[in-house]
């Protein structure tokens, strides 16, 4: 049996750059976040 294992990292957004915690709302992601 063959197994394929994904990991998938979010990317970085504006509030996660001023560490601030996003969950209710969508925040745009930074030019990092989107590369």
């Amino acid at each position: 049996m063959t197994y394929k294992l994904v990991l998938l990292r979010h990317g970085q957004s504006a509030w996660n750059k001023t560490n601030q915690f996003t969950g209710w709302v969508d925040v745009p992601l930074t030019e990092q976040g989107v590369e």
